[in-house]
């Protein structure tokens, strides 16, 4: 009898990573995975090291991440905490504004669709800005109408773009938006 190599174990982030890459030279984006759960809505997303145990004093930045399409949720979702960011998940203004009145980890970046089934993008940037002037938001949507983006800029959005996001494009808007 042949021994056959058995396959190296593999972490869910290095199958995740290996999706993401796989979308990417694929040239798909969010869309492309619809009907495929990546993660789930259960709670903050920790990344890897999070969950290990990040060592005392280093800062793990958290995202709200407020997205009302479930797979694209999901897998932008994945691709933050592949690199390093523990997530907040919102489906709709509701839930994202109840993480922003208790924020169970002190939010570093909000990314923002616009097109959110409960409130109005807009609406919403501003409640953010009420409560946290100075909170870095990216903005990004299928198709927001040229007012709906002039009052986001103003409201100080600091970066906006439309869906379908690619992971190395989301992942450098928030890079850029923390402090």
């Amino acid at each position: 009898m042949i021994a056959t190599p058995q396959p190296a174990e593999r972490s869910p982030d290095d199958v995740l990573r290996e999706i993401r890459d796989w979308f990417r030279q694929a040239g798909g984006g969010p869309t492309t995975c619809q009907g495929y759960s990546l993660a789930g809505d259960v709670g903050p997303v920790r990344p890897a090291e999070q969950a290990e145990g990040t060592p005392s004093g280093v800062h793990t930045p958290t995202v709200l991440l407020v997205e009302d399409d479930q797979a694209t949720r999901e897998a932008m979702t994945s691709w933050l905490a592949v690199e390093g960011f523990m997530v907040l998940a919102a489906a709709n203004g509701r839930e994202a504004v109840r993480h922003l009145e208790r924020p169970p980890e002190p939010i570093d970046v909000v990314v923002l669709d616009v097109g959110l089934p409960d409130v109005s993008g807009v609406d919403l940037c501003q409640r953010v800005r009420e409560r946290y002037p100075a909170m870095p938001v990216v903005v990004c949507t299928g198709g927001a109408a040229p007012e709906e983006v002039a009052q986001l800029v103003r409201l100080g959005a600091s970066r906006y773009f439309h869906k379908p996001v690619e992971p190395d494009e989301l992942l450098s808007a928030v890079e850029a938006a923390l402090p």
